[in-house]
């Protein structure tokens, strides 16, 4: 029996907003392929996965933003130029009378002040970044983390995630795992499996 849902939060809650981000790039004087330069950076990588704080990571951004002042300034507002599922939102309000509710994101340093922002934190018991927690999706790691986190055994949770990599290493776990497209998809299958009310 299902008793926590866990959610991603990029892609998931979180969409990219082209006008905001275009806006945000224009203010810094930074190009698309400014930033594409930096994708291939070693140091991204291990942001993202938490082995590099946030200021040795701008620190290694900056000879290739020779523009930008300071690097971190570009980054927050990058992280902040998203647009909120209110869909999902309003789906999550009802799904948490019922449910525990927690979240489970690939991150930066930026994760919780975006969810701050939004306004949505009250609805998670807890949020696992992996900046913080120096594990990433899909390493089978960071859900033996969440497991335990949650004390709940594997078939008691239901993953959603936009990435079926992540789902597949989610389900090989002994968790349920539902890959995310729209707000409606979803309630399609809670429905279907009798985890939500039509």
């Amino acid at each position: 029996m299902i008793e926590a849902i866990v959610f991603d939060m990029g892609g998931v809650f979180f969409h990219p907003s082209p006008g905001q981000r275009c806006e945000v790039l224009a203010q810094h004087l930074v190009t698309e392929d400014d930033l594409k330069s930096l994708e291939d950076l070693p140091e991204l990588d291990a942001y993202k996965r938490g082995f590099l704080d946030e200021d040795t990571f701008v620190r290694a951004t900056k000879p290739f933003l020779p523009q930008v002042e300071d690097p971190r300034t570009l980054f927050r507002a990058l992280a902040l130029a998203r647009e909120l599922n209110q869909d999902l939102v309003k789906l999550t309000a009802e799904l948490k009378t019922h449910y525990r509710i927690a979240a489970l994101s690939n991150s930066d340093s930026f994760l919780e002040e975006r969810i701050d922002t939004f306004g949505i934190g009250h609805y998670f018991e807890f949020v696992i970044n992996s900046y913080r927690v120096q594990m990433a999706k899909p390493d089978s790691r960071i859900f033996h983390y969440l497991i335990d986190k949650i004390s709940l055994e594997p078939h008691q949770i239901l993953f959603v995630d936009d990435l079926t990599s992540n789902i597949r290493v989610a389900r090989q776990l002994g968790l349920h795992g539902h890959v995310f497209t729209t707000t409606e998809g979803l309630r399609r299958d809670m429905a279907a499996y009798g985890l939500l009310e039509v």
